[in-house]
């Protein structure tokens, strides 16, 4: 009972920490030079990193959170326009001109169809299922 309590209580302490800090799953932030998305916030944080597409995990306490960017509900449609090996194309859905970014691991659409993108101060980003 006595352990089942404290575990209890240790969740609750870092979801209130979390939240303190306003670090919501889902959201977009700046951790040190990366840009990230937040998909599961506990003892450990599980992430994507936007710029390469690749999944990471760390230590919550490790984990260095500068700003947020953007917010899940951010997260709009645009068209996948050109797809080289390093790079792709999106039709930026606002100004309706082809932006460049770099191509993340974990996109599997093909040209034409819609992928979703997040703009941020720090660029545009495709982002994984939201």
């Amino acid at each position: 009972m006595f352990i089942i309590c404290c575990i209890e209580i240790a969740l609750i302490i870092r979801r209130h920490r979390s939240s303190s800090l306003g670090i919501r799953e889902g959201g977009y932030y700046k951790s040190g030079e990366k840009v990230i998305k937040i998909q599961n916030c506990g003892k450990h944080v599980s992430a994507f990193d936007l710029e390469t597409g690749k999944r990471f995990m760390e230590n919550f306490n490790d984990l260095i959170v500068v700003k947020k960017l953007s917010r899940r509900l951010d997260a709009i449609p645009a068209v996948l326009v050109a797809d080289e090996e390093s790079t792709i194309q999106v039709m930026d859905p606002e100004t309706y001109e082809s932006v460049t970014i770099k191509r993340p691991e974990f996109l599997s659409v093909e040209l034409g169809n819609e992928v979703n993108i997040v703009k941020t101060a720090k660029g545009i980003y495709v982002v994984p299922g939201v």
